[in-house]
């Protein structure tokens, strides 16, 4: 069996990466306290609403119409009034048209 030249080198302690969270020019204003961001893919939603809202703030949904309708139930019992979406393909659709119905 032959090793790998890495094999005989002692490991090297990780490096330490600065988190840009402790980096005080990343202070970022708040612009919308009852916002939500949803993250949304084909076979899952992700959605975050701000931390004092709820004890777990950050809940995953399925895509179904009933799941959705659970993620608009959700949102409206955080107080959130508006969402940012991040989508790489048409998922977004099914997700607004159902949000629309709870909020308009």
């Amino acid at each position: 069996m032959k090793l790998s030249p890495d094999h005989d080198r002692k490991k090297q302690p990780p490096k330490k990466v600065q988190n840009p969270i402790d980096n005080d020019s990343f202070n970022l204003k708040q612009i919308n306290p009852n916002a939500a961001g949803i993250d949304l893919g084909s076979g899952e939603h992700w959605v975050c609403v701000p931390p004092e809202r709820a004890q777990v703030n950050v809940r995953r949904f399925g895509c179904f119409t009933p799941d959705l309708m659970l993620m608009a139930n959700w949102l409206t019992e955080c107080g959130v009034t508006s969402v940012a979406m991040e989508a790489t393909g048409v998922y977004w659709i099914r997700c607004i048209s159902n949000l629309g119905s709870f909020w308009i």
